[in-house]
């Protein structure tokens, strides 16, 4: 005997979909907005910081030259603006423009940084967005802050306060560094708590690729990529993550994982979107090397831990993720000051959920229309 079952059925996933997100921005609700306005009592100084784009908490803003500091045909440091050929989704991205000055050589000349700080303390967050640079940018060497993961106890201006007298960390963030050797592929963490352990003094993370100095690491896009552990084992093969210039998968040239900017950023005949994200887990109690740091360009993971001491020993208490920076420091190696140097990184489609990257988003429908038995 067959029966027959017409079962109707629809099961409404969106809000387990969205319980793990919580944040987003695709930046086409804002309207035009820039980060600085003129200083009346120093109209060539430093700009006085505007409000916020709406749902972020704060921003910094110092830059070399703007139109707030007299340089009209110049950025300020941040922009939302309408340009198609800066937005990945609709028209409308966040902007952050470099600076660069020949002198004093040692200084950060330019520096813009957006903060979302969440209403709670989070065990793990991913944080997913999209990035793309000037395609004809010359990309003279330097470096830039481009994305942090942080805790902050501070308010206000104080989660702009790092080193070992600040708020801030841990953190686990990403940079732009250009140098003799090509662009790094380079990772920075801070400890936690600040004061004893901003550098890891008390414990550093176990089998990382390359040794850390002050809690930073410059990678090649070889070795240090495919052998996550340095313990002579590929680990982690490069299978979908290829060089703008080229086409072909990186590591670089000759093997040796150099790479030039324009390999991961492109340049003026090819260049696009790359999708960052950058996976965090606390460690599981003060001391104990099991807090976890993973990141990923366009699905490709370039760095994995997962035996960090994000919270040292001398520690009385776990601390959650709560807040993510945007932008950053901006040091351009010295460049003729007649060239006033100044390029643009774009940054669209922010995410914040809690879940990893890796892991299936359930559908935000389940439709069953007929069942047979």
């Amino acid at each position: 005997m067959k029966i027959n079952f017409i079962i109707l059925l629809t099961i409404c996933w969106a809000e387990l979909l969205h319980a793990s997100v919580l944040f987003s921005d695709d930046f086409e609700a804002h309207p035009d907005w820039v980060s600085g306005r003129t200083n009346p009592e120093n109209p060539t100084g430093r700009p006085l910081s505007n409000p916020p784009p709406a749902g972020w908490t704060a921003l910094r803003t110092d830059p070399a030259r703007a139109p707030s500091m007299g340089d009209i045909d110049r950025h300020e440091s941040i922009e939302i603006k309408a340009d198609p050929n800066k937005a990945r989704s609709g028209i409308r991205s966040v902007q952050f423009y470099r600076d660069g000055k020949s002198e004093p050589s040692w200084k950060w000349w330019s520096d813009g940084i957006l903060a979302k700080r969440l209403e709670q303390d989070h065990k793990q967050l991913t944080v997913s967005f999209y990035i793309k640079w000037q395609p004809d940018s010359t990309h003279p060497r330097g470096m830039s802050k481009l994305f942090r993961i942080t805790h902050t106890k501070g308010i206000g201006d104080q989660i702009f306060r790092n080193f070992h007298d600040g708020f801030n960390g841990p953190t686990a963030g990403w940079m732009y560094s250009h140098d003799e050797y090509g662009l790094r592929n380079f990772n920075m963490m801070r400890g936690y708590p600040p004061a004893t352990n901003y550098y890891f003094e008390e414990a550093m993370p176990i089998d990382l690729p390359r040794n850390m100095f002050n809690g930073d690491m410059s990678l090649n896009w070889h070795q240090n990529l495919t052998d996550l552990n340095r313990d002579g084992v590929t680990d982690n093969p490069n299978t979908q993550l290829y060089s703008w210039v080229s086409h072909n998968l990186i590591p670089g040239n000759n093997f040796e994982g150099i790479i030039s900017p324009q390999d991961l950023f492109g340049n003026s005949q090819h260049s696009g979107w790359r999708r960052i994200d950058l996976f965090v887990k606390m460690n599981s109690a003060p001391g104990v090397a099991d807090g976890v740091y993973e990141r990923y360009i366009d699905g490709q993971k370039v760095f994995a831990n997962s035996q960090i001491p994000w919270i040292a020993a001398s520690s009385d208490k776990i601390v959650g993720w709560n807040l993510i920076k945007v932008g950053g420091n901006d040091y351009i190696k010295t460049v003729p000051e007649s060239e006033r140097f100044e390029d643009w990184y774009a940054i669209d489609d922010v995410v914040i959920r809690t879940e990893h990257p890796k892991e299936p988003h359930p559908p935000a429908q389940l439709r069953v229309t007929k069942l047979y038995k």
